[in-house]
């Protein structure tokens, strides 16, 4: 059963190939082709998008994925890689370990500042799994001695470990491990040592990696070894593998030396906030961060519905930002770059273009006049709020979409129901429902729709300079907390300073909601009305949106006792009921 074990683990890889690749295509079941996959099965796309793991994010996806429980366990990262090492995988990532098929780490295009953020958190993550046996005697530190020789070393990594079974080493041993003649550049030599005693420590199923050397024994006070001489096995592999890779190993550290001079005020701290905004956990399991698993990311089975398939398969291609700074404005998400094979890319832009969840009556498009081209400029920057959320050719705020892409992402019945009711389409949405003439919706429609392709500027905002908009216990769904937070936090920032991560990109200072002397002069009635009315209504910037059409009033009265809190003062006194 053994020897069947190794074989099947050997061959696993090519029968995986054949099964997602060759039968598919065999059966008729890639894109252009209207074959329909057997029942019960999942459709060719739908599998690809499980074993990338698009629904840990994606939560609408029928089929779940089980991505996490495979992938290294960054609670010990700290104990597992070198840093430097880390740094440089974060800006260019690429596929480590075959095991997890045509799953890869995708790149979220980290700059030098946010990679070394993350690689300062990881470090510091030291959390094994579990209670465990003191190491082996032999094994507490770190072995000293002579470089051991590939020809010393072979014997216990062929034979002993049985290493060669799944890993390679100069083109020797099997292909559903790592290569071996990385681990000197990527791991710590202690957590090798550690990890060839008890895999499960750092979180790794037995299944995955059974421990070749050790056990523990019945009552779990020691380890016990499962083959003649363990320990010099282990310190014999460890020693060769951790000397591999020396010129690379140097390379990097001195990348990492020069990043930690150049940026001395990154902190480890700002990397926890990058790893909860880009949703790390929900790929990697950590022992204190949990995944965002709901409004993590746009849904995608109604993707054919708001999309036009030519920019969707661009978009596959080489994602561009389109949030600039999260699904849910402020949470700093990015979409990564999977760097999909053509044929993958085809493959999910035929799938998605076809995924549609509401029929929208058609809606006609045809060219706005010169006429109504300038008043629809003119409403949109002097009169209308779609500027204070939305960038239009170089100007308006950065919480959604830009609007000069619409012509080329968007489908036209998709914009028009957006500016009668966005949540009718788009549940997920914080766009508040605009309070516009049919006449205005359509001129605004027709004239998006009729935008020059262009290429995007839409660049991703980082959480190091952009304040996140981070809930705590009181933010609850149904609370003011939480309406603020997701309403009003973006331009005026969480604490009510006027700082939110949307403001600089603003006209006009947003309102300091904390400044309790400018506060206590406005009447409860007058922020009930500029809330449900937006800034024009009280003579203020027109990008302030109007609420009125999305909240209850009693939401948007409880919002202004919300204020208060924030300012600690009353309206004035001559607005009081009489007693």
């Amino acid at each position: 059963m053994a020897v069947l074990r190794r074989v099947i683990r050997r061959f696993s890889p090519l029968l995986r190939a054949f099964q997602v690749f060759v039968l598919p295509a065999a059966l008729g079941l890639w894109p252009g082709v209207t074959a329909d996959a057997a029942p019960g099965a999942n459709p060719p796309a739908l599998e690809l998008m499980t074993e990338l793991g698009c629904a840990a994010c994606h939560g609408d996806l029928p089929a779940p994925t089980t991505l996490r429980d495979r992938t290294p366990d960054l609670a010990s990262a700290g104990l597992r890689y070198r840093p430097a090492y880390l740094f440089d995988f974060l800006q260019d990532p690429a596929r480590v370990h075959p095991h997890l098929g045509r799953a890869r780490m995708p790149d979220f295009h980290l700059s030098p500042s946010e990679a070394l953020a993350l690689a300062l958190f990881l470090q510091d993550q030291r959390q094994t799994r579990g209670t465990w046996p003191p190491m082996p005697p032999g094994l507490e530190a770190p072995a000293v001695g002579a470089t051991v020789e590939i020809a010393e070393a072979m014997p216990w990594l062929r034979d002993a470990g049985r290493c060669l079974n799944c890993h390679r080493v100069n083109g020797e041993g099997g292909s559903v491990g790592i290569e071996l003649t990385t681990v000197g550049y990527r791991l710590q030599p202690d957590w090798v040592r550690r990890y060839l005693v008890a895999p499960a420590m750092f979180g790794v199923d037995p299944g995955i990696m059974p421990p070749p050397f050790f056990q523990p024994n019945t009552a779990s006070t020691a380890f016990q070894p499962l083959t003649n001489d363990a320990v010099r096995a282990i310190n014999t592999i460890t020693s060769f593998l951790s000397a591999q890779g020396g010129e690379r190993r140097a390379a990097l550290e001195a990348g990492w030396l020069e990043a930690r001079t150049r940026h001395p005020d990154v902190t480890a701290a700002q990397g926890e906030q990058l790893f909860v905004a880009f949703n790390c956990a929900a790929c990697h399991r950590h022992h204190r961060l949990s995944p965002r698993t709901t409004a993590a990311a746009p849904p995608l089975m109604s993707a054919g519905t708001r999309l036009q398939s030519g920019w969707l398969e661009a978009f596959l291609r080489h994602p561009q930002p389109v949030r600039p700074f999260g699904f849910q404005p402020g949470d700093g998400a990015r979409m990564p770059d999977f760097r999909l094979e053509p044929v993958e890319v085809s493959l999910l832009a035929n799938y998605l273009s076809h995924a549609t969840t509401t029929a929208l009556p058609a809606f006609e498009a045809p060219p706005p006049s010169v006429f109504s081209r300038r008043k629809a400029v003119n409403l949109m920057r002097d009169k209308l709020d779609c500027l204070g959320c939305h960038a239009w050719r170089g100007e308006g705020g950065r919480m959604a979409p830009d609007l000069a892409l619409a012509a080329q992402r968007l489908r036209p019945e998709y914009v028009r129901q957006m500016l009668r009711d966005p949540q009718s389409v788009a549940p997920h949405s914080i766009m508040p429902k605009p309070m516009l003439p049919e006449s205005t919706a359509d001129l605004i429609t027709r004239f998006l729709m009729d935008g020059e392709p262009i290429e995007t500027t839409t660049s991703s905002l980082s959480p190091l300079d952009h304040p996140l908009l981070l809930g705590g216990p009181d933010t609850r769904p149904d609370s003011a907390p939480h309406l603020h937070l997701t309403h009003c936090a973006g331009c005026h920032g969480t604490a009510g300073h006027g700082d939110g991560f949307n403001a600089r990109y603003l006209p006009v200072q947003p309102t300091a909601h904390a400044d309790a002397a400018m506060m206590g002069t406005r009447p409860d009635d007058t922020l009930f009305d500029g809330i449900h009315g937006g800034g024009a209504i009280l003579n203020k910037s027109p990008r302030m949106p109007a609420w009125g059409g999305t909240l209850a009033p009693e939401d948007i009265r409880a919002l202004v006792a919300h204020l208060r809190t924030l300012c600690q003062c009353r309206q004035p006194a001559w607005a009081e009921d009489a007693p």
